[in-house]
C-alpha cells in the first residue's frame, strides 16, 4: 500500500507541474512565483478534481466492505449522467456562448468517471501485484516527472 500511495502522490504532483506549466505560459510570471499561484487562482478547482478521482478510488479499493465495487464503479457512472443534458444542450442553445461549456463539461465528465475507473482498478491490482512491478512503473513516474521539472525549470 505505501507504494500505492506514492504513486497517487506523484501523480498529483504531476498535475501540479501541469497546471503550474499552465500557469508561467498564461501569465507569463516565472516558474517560481507560478509554483505558489495555482493554490490561489481558478487551477485550485482543477487540483481538487485531480486529488478526488485519485485519493477516493485508491481508499475505496482497499476497503473491506461488500459493496465497494458499487460504490467504485457507481461514482463513474454518476459522473457520465449529466452528459446527455449537455448534449442536448449543445445543439438547442441560441444564445452566443452556449456551446463552449457544453462540450467542455462533456469532455471533463468523461474524463473524470474514466480516470476514477483507472485508479480504483489500479488500486485493486496493484495490491495483488508483484512488488517489483510496482517499482518499475513507479520508477517510470519518477523519471517522467524529473523531466518534467527539468524541462520546466529550462524553460
Amino acid at each position: 500500500p505505501f507504494y500505492l500511495w506514492l504513486g497517487v502522490i506523484l501523480a498529483n504532483v504531476g498535475t501540479y507541474l501541469i497546471v503550474t506549466t499552465m500557469e508561467v505560459y498564461n501569465s507569463g510570471t516565472s516558474f517560481v512565483i507560478a509554483l505558489f499561484r495555482p493554490i490561489t487562482t481558478s487551477y485550485s478547482i482543477l487540483i481538487g478534481v485531480s486529488l478526488f478521482v485519485s485519493i477516493i478510488p485508491i481508499w475505496l479499493s482497499g476497503t473491506k466492505f461488500k459493496r465497494r465495487n458499487y460504490f467504485g464503479f457507481g461514482i463513474p457512472v454518476l459522473l457520465l449522467l449529466p452528459i446527455p443534458y449537455f448534449i442536448w444542450h449543445n445543439f438547442n442553445c441560441t444564445g452566443k456562448f452556449c456551446n463552449l461549456l457544453d462540450i467542455f463539461m462533456v469532455y471533463a465528465l468523461g474524463l473524470m468517471a474514466l480516470i476514477f475507473v483507472i485508479f480504483y482498478l489500479i488500486g485493486i491490482y496493484f495490491r495483488k501485484w508483484n512488488i517489483k512491478v510496482i517499482l518499475s512503473l513507479i520508477c517510470i513516474e519518477v523519471i517522467v516527472l524529473i523531466g518534467t521539472s527539468i524541462f520546466l525549470m529550462c524553460t
